[in-house]
């Protein structure tokens, strides 16, 4: 948790993601992760406990634990679903 965020479950290493989900229901997101792998959809797991310190990160860190490239992004969250916009962008989605 040093850094505030980390990449918890990704696709295997000959490939890239294509889809980056995370927050506070990492269960959630590690189980549906599982089942993209096994529909031939790339996908990453992202915990994201500690928001503020994650922000506060070097822009090379926070590259590689959220790539720029990557524009379908899922967040899931128990509770509040605000501020998660800022890691997911206009072309990701919150669930809450």
């Amino acid at each position: 948790m040093a850094h505030g965020a980390y990449v918890l479950a990704d696709a295997p290493a000959a490939t890239r993601s294509d889809l980056d989900r995370f927050g506070s229901e990492v269960s959630l997101a590690v189980d549906a992760h599982e089942k993209l792998l096994a529909e031939g959809i790339r996908s990453r797991v992202v915990s994201m406990a500690v928001l503020d310190i994650f922000d506060f990160q070097t822009q090379e860190y926070r590259d590689s634990v959220l790539p720029p490239k990557v524009k379908a992004r899922v967040a899931v969250e128990q509770a509040s679903t605000f501020g998660w916009e800022r890691y997911v962008g206009t072309s990701g989605r919150v669930i809450g």
